[in-house]
């Protein structure tokens, strides 16, 4: 198994934190680390408390569910003849 230096640890770790938010597949592209090592890296910062974001997503840029809007599991119109409440 390869070993990496703290220095390369510490680059991956600053491109998955934001504001960078990159995801595995393009910093193993990128440094040419396999994912699977990434990974772990990964979950053992999250395991020492660090918040590594799973995405390149914004938290802004997800959307709630519509207001006013029910889901097909809560609107008993949508359920079929032989379906309880």
């Amino acid at each position: 198994m390869r070993r990496y230096s703290e220095a390369v640890k510490a680059d991956v770790r600053r491109r998955m934190s934001p504001p960078h938010r990159q995801s595995v597949a393009r910093i193993s592209e990128e440094l040419g680390i396999h994912v699977i090592t990434l990974y772990k890296w990964r979950k053992t910062w999250r395991l020492q408390g660090e918040v590594v974001p799973a995405s390149e997503k914004e938290p802004e840029g997800w959307s709630p569910p519509a207001s006013g809007k029910k889901s097909a599991r809560s609107d008993p119109s949508t359920r079929g003849p032989n379906r309880r409440p």
